[in-house]
């Protein structure tokens, strides 16, 4: 993928290998801005809680996100 070319570091692979590994976990998630970006952490919350990972997932929003 031509965007891998642009990272300085790519940990996706030992951070998801990490995540696999939870049973029912509390997972806190800093929701950093509104529109697509709030979806997409809505959707992996939902996953998260659907396939066991989190028990529990706590959204933490900005007081203005942009």
């Amino acid at each position: 993928m031509a965007a891998n070319a642009l990272l300085l570091q790519n940990d996706l692979a030992a951070a998801w290998s990490s995540l696999r590994k939870l049973k029912n976990a509390r997972i806190d998630i800093i929701l950093d801005n509104a529109g697509f970006e709030l979806f997409a952490d809505l959707i992996f919350t939902l996953y998260l809680l659907t396939v066991g990972i989190a028990g529990t997932v706590v959204l933490h929003p900005k007081a203005i996100p942009w």
